[in-house]
């Protein structure tokens, strides 16, 4: 296996290039200084366009120099076979998902390194499961393809991906601290279904075999199609819950669970506190925390948070509302409510920041909220 492994790469670095795909993906990685620390999230799905362009290389490779004898003499297992070439393209896309690591890690600096990493193996998983998919067609219809779906998330990036729940790769890299279980199920069950349909144009099974391996595939579509019933349904029938925080503030909060709805309490505790402090007369006594079913229009799609008398009303639809140090700037928000002044709401929200009541902000947030 390794003496083939070694003979592909030989073919890859010298008659495929693969030296020169390698100097891509570093361009790639040095062009994130040139775009703004926000914009640098939308890059993101140029790493899996080059995996999947390597795996359509690698899975090609054996048609193009009429290798399918050589190969099927090294194993009379189809599947085994199979699973060895996804192997090795995942060796050759290393040096790729190891840039992807370090870019991410430096986006997400105080994130847990094993959440990271699970949101890379899954971005990792589908694109060569689509690079495996889109070899059986011709090279290039199936590049076409793949260069539209990843230029498509590229112009989808941030709150639009929310539309695209359970099909976008890329969506748990907008809160890897709050991954959504629900769309990294969705991604594994299309990634097994791409790399399974794969299996069943690509090799020759015994009619058992196929039959099986079919019924497995049946399966996949069912249990994907059912995902978003079974989550509309939580949904809908999530509880209406009540506490007190510190006998100051009344939460009440719906669809969002016990340890998010006391974050958004402390958040509007220690804002208010500080606005107090400054002789500006905020008064909250409720908020009202209630998750949306879908993405709002307008302006509305980055406002949350209403004002009705002296109850605050957050309605997050998104995981990323739930991130407050690089998701979302919940003081600046509610700072905005009762403070009109930009320069004296900027001074009130890096105040909040750096006294970090409740400790909700991590030491980077601190420091770049710190006046310059």
């Amino acid at each position: 296996m390794f003496h083939l492994w070694q003979t592909w790469f030989a073919v890859l670095w010298k008659d495929y290039y693969l030296w020169g795909y390698y100097s891509i993906v570093l361009v790639l990685f040095a062009s994130h200084s040139l775009f703004q620390l926000q914009e640098q999230h939308a890059l993101i799905p140029f790493y899996g366009l080059l995996i999947s362009l390597l795996t359509i290389m690698i899975l090609q490779l054996h048609q193009s120099f009429m290798m399918d004898k050589i190969v099927r003499v090294v194993t009379s297992n189809p599947l085994l076979t199979s699973f060895r070439l996804l192997l090795f393209c995942l060796i050759c896309s290393l040096p790729t998902l190891i840039l992807l690591s370090i870019e991410v890690r430096r986006l997400f600096p105080d994130t847990p390194f094993i959440l990271l990493l699970s949101c890379i193996a899954l971005f990792a998983l589908f694109a060569i499961a689509l690079g495996c998919c889109s070899s059986l067609l011709t090279t290039n219809l199936a590049v076409g393809i793949i260069v539209a779906l990843y230029f498509s998330l590229f112009l989808l990036h941030g709150y639009q991906l929310e539309r695209f729940t359970y099909i976008a790769p890329t969506l748990n890299f907008m809160y890897p601290d709050y991954p959504n279980p629900w769309n990294s199920l969705a991604i594994i069950l299309i990634s097994l279904f791409l790399i399974g349909f794969y299996f069943n144009k690509h090799y020759d099974f015994t009619t058992r075999d196929r039959n099986r391996l079919r019924s497995l595939l049946l399966s996949i579509i069912f249990i994907y199609i059912l995902v978003p019933f079974v989550v509309s349904h939580h949904e809908k029938k999530a509880p209406t819950v009540q506490m007190l925080i510190e006998n100051k503030l009344a939460i009440t909060y719906t669809g969002v669970s016990t340890k998010q709805a006391l974050h958004y309490g402390q958040a509007v505790l220690s804002t208010v506190d500080v606005l107090q402090q400054a002789d500006i007369d905020a008064v909250v006594t409720d908020v009202t925390i209630i998750w949306q079913h879908e993405l709002p229009k307008g302006k509305d799609i980055e406002n949350i948070v209403e004002q009705q008398g002296t109850t605050l009303v957050i309605r997050p639809y998104s995981r990323k509302f739930f991130e407050f140090n690089y998701g979302y700037h919940i003081v600046r928000d509610i700072t905005a409510l009762f403070v009109h002044d930009e320069t004296d709401a900027r001074a009130i929200e890096q105040h909040v920041i750096q006294k970090n009541q409740y400790h909700l902000f991590t030491p980077t947030k601190i420091k770049r909220a710190s006046p310059q």
